[in-house]
């Protein structure tokens, strides 16, 4: 039997487990298949061995959806029963979320790792809150 010990942030592979985030960008989405739309948010890891490393959240704005994206905004601070978002589409063409302003905003983000042809992938299971000092 074989033991080997791998740095996976050295690697930029966000290791599993619960690491602070940070929003550094929010942009409106639409699925390939034109049905619905979602919030791509990334994250960038605060603190640890994996600092600045990045990640990826996705939240629908599916209606059957909406009690997860309330979660999800809620651990980021935003406690609301209604929000509005507003969209500019910056340089890129990108449609980015200025309203509600989520940039800068702090969670805890539970990460696990699914492996896909051969590759080992990183994957926001969910947002919570998380006191940043």
């Amino acid at each position: 039997m074989a033991r080997f010990s791998l740095n996976l942030a050295a690697a930029g592979i966000v290791p599993a487990g619960q690491h602070v985030v940070e929003v550094q960008r929010v942009t409106l989405r639409e699925k390939i298949d034109g049905t619905s739309q979602y919030l791509r948010l990334d994250l960038s890891v605060v603190g640890g061995t994996a600092a600045g490393l990045t990640l990826d959240c996705v939240a629908s704005l599916r209606p059957d959806l909406r009690p997860m994206l309330a979660q999800q905004l809620a651990a980021l601070g935003v406690d609301a029963e209604e929000v509005e978002i507003e969209t500019e589409v910056d340089e890129t063409g990108d449609e980015v979320v200025v309203s509600p302003n989520l940039v800068g905003l702090h969670a805890g983000a539970l990460v696990a790792h699914v492996d896909r042809g051969g590759q080992t992938y990183c994957r926001v299971k969910r947002l919570i809150p998380v006191a940043v000092t």
